[in-house]
C-alpha cells in the first residue's frame, strides 16, 4: 500500500509494424502532421504521447521521421527526451499515430522558458502539413513539488527506530495557496499554505482525518494527527502546521502522523517527532528526495 517511488526509466510498448519489401508507399494526396502546433507539459511529466494525424487519400503506407529541434532548456535526445521510435510506419486505415516519449524534465531551480520541440522531418507516401513542428513549452513546478519522505520515529507497539513513508506533493495549476499530500493510496490530503518568502518559504497546515484513500477490505484510510496527552499519544482533530524551507517540511513541536484504518482500529503507519540519544528534539519532518 505504501507509495511506489518509480526510479527507474518507464517502458512504453514497442509496436513494430511489419510490412513487405514489394509493399509500396501511399500514392493518394495524403497530409501528415502534429495534432497541435504547441502544447504545455509540467516538467514532473515522465511521459507523454504526440498525435500525429493523416488526413486526405491514405490507401497505402506511409513512413514518417521524427526528430528533436529547436531546444531551450539543455534537454538532450535519448536522455531527458526519449522517443520509442524516430521513424513511424502508418499503415492504410489507420488515421493516428502517436510519437511515445519518456521524459526527464524536472530540475532544482526555477528555470523560465524552457522548451522542445519534435519536427517531422520527412515523410514517404505523405506531404508534411501546416503543423509539421509541435512545440513543447515546460511549466516549471513550485518547488515544493516533488516526492518526499515522512521521517520520525515508529510509534507502533513492536516497531523501533526511525522510519521513512514515501509520498509526494503536488499543487493544481495556477494554485498559490494550497497543495496536496499523497502516499499513493488513492485520494489526498489538502494542505493549507502561507507564502513567507516567495519560492523559498512557506507555512503549511494539514487537517486532520482527511481520507487520503480506501482499503479493499477495511474500507476509509485516514490521515491521522496525534500529539502527546499525558503520557501517550492520542488522536486530535486539530490541524498540524509546519515550515517548508531548504526542501524540508519541520513540523511544530510533538507531532505523529498515521496512516490509519477507522474499521480495523489500526494503523498502517504511524511516525511522530522524539528525542534523539542525547536527549535533544527531533520534530517529524517532510525531507524533500
Amino acid at each position: 500500500m505504501k507509495y511506489i517511488k518509480i526510479l527507474t526509466m518507464l517502458l512504453l510498448p514497442f509496436i513494430a509494424i511489419a510490412c513487405d519489401d514489394d509493399e509500396s508507399y501511399n500514392s493518394g494526396a495524403a497530409t501528415v502532421e502534429f495534432k497541435s502546433a504547441e502544447i504545455t507539459l509540467k516538467e514532473m511529466t515522465s511521459a507523454y504521447d504526440f498525435p500525429i494525424v493523416v488526413t486526405g487519400e491514405h490507401t497505402g503506407l506511409i513512413k514518417v521521421s521524427i526528430a528533436l529541434k529547436d531546444v531551450e532548456g539543455g534537454f538532450e535526445d535519448d536522455k531527458n527526451i526519449i522517443m520509442t521510435q524516430h521513424e513511424l510506419l502508418i499503415p492504410a486505415g489507420t488515421e493516428t499515430v502517436n510519437v511515445e516519449t519518456v521524459l526527464s524534465l524536472a530540475n532544482e531551480e526555477i528555470t523560465p522558458n524552457r522548451h522542445f520541440s519534435l519536427e517531422i522531418v520527412n515523410a514517404e507516401g505523405a506531404a508534411i502539413g501546416a503543423n509539421a513542428v509541435c512545440k513543447v513549452n515546460i511549466e516549471e513546478n513550485n518547488p515544493l513539488e516533488g516526492m518526499y519522505s515522512l521521517v520520525g520515529y515508529s510509534l507502533l507497539q513492536g516497531s523501533t527506530g526511525i522510519e521513512q513513508i514515501d509520498c509526494m506533493l503536488t499543487m493544481a495549476e495556477g494554485s498559490t495557496d494550497q497543495m496536496y499530500l499523497d502516499f499513493g493510496l488513492g485520494d489526498l490530503a489538502v494542505i493549507n499554505l502561507e507564502e513567507i518568502v516567495a519560492g523559498k518559504k512557506y507555512k503549511m497546515s494539514i487537517a486532520a482525518n482527511q481520507k487520503i484513500g480506501t482499503h479493499p477490505s477495511y474500507g476509509l484510510v485516514q490521515l491521522q494527527h496525534m500529539m502527546p496527552v499525558g503520557n501517550q499519544w492520542t488522536s486530535v482533530t486539530e490541524a498540524i502546521t509546519g515550515t517548508f524551507e531548504n526542501k524540508v517540511v519541520t513540523f511544530e513541536g510533538d507531532h505523529a502522523l498515521g496512516i490509519y484504518l477507522p474499521e480495523a482500529k489500526g494503523y498502517f503507519n504511524l511516525v511522530g517527532s522524539y528525542y534523539d540519544e542525547n536527549d535533544q528534539p527531533v520534530p517529524l519532518r517532510l525531507i524533500k528526495q
